[in-house]
């Protein structure tokens, strides 16, 4: 019995499996950025007909924030592809760990100051730290 799992943990039907399911994330999230990215461009027609206005600040925010939403789902997309491409098996915690920095640059990007209590910005700024903590792992030469 144990022998029989050891050989499916190894290869085949497992292997096929993960892929099968690699490809079905990278189809159904590309899906997702395309209709990101129309949602995006018709917001941003809308904003140009209404005028400069849109440059304040909320209407900023209401665009920059899809626009960072579709970069992050680019980001996972890519991290899937790269997975695959090396034949990693799963996607790796540095991966992980970067995406979860653009995660918190976008809240950081949002975020109305004005607004924020302590307890937000010191638990943004906590989560900032730890994950900077990890980042030197991720830059590569």
């Amino acid at each position: 019995m144990k022998d029989h799992l050891g050989k499916y943990l190894r290869g085949g039907i497992y292997d096929t499996f993960e892929r099968v399911v690699s490809y079905l994330l990278i189809f159904l999230i590309s899906l997702v950025i395309l209709y990101s990215v129309a949602v995006v461009a018709i917001e941003i027609v809308y904003d140009f007909r209404v005028g400069p206005s849109f440059l304040e600040k909320e209407g900023f925010q209401d665009v920059m924030g899809p626009i960072l939403n579709v970069l992050i789902l680019l980001e996972i997309n890519y991290s899937i592809v790269s997975a695959m491409r090396e034949r990693s098996g799963a996607v790796q915690v540095r991966i992980v760990v970067l995406i979860a920095i653009l995660a918190i640059a976008r809240k950081l990007i949002l975020l109305d100051y004005k607004a924020a209590g302590a307890e937000i910005l010191l638990g943004l700024g906590g989560l900032s730290l730890s994950l900077g903590v990890k980042s030197p792992a991720i830059v590569t030469p």
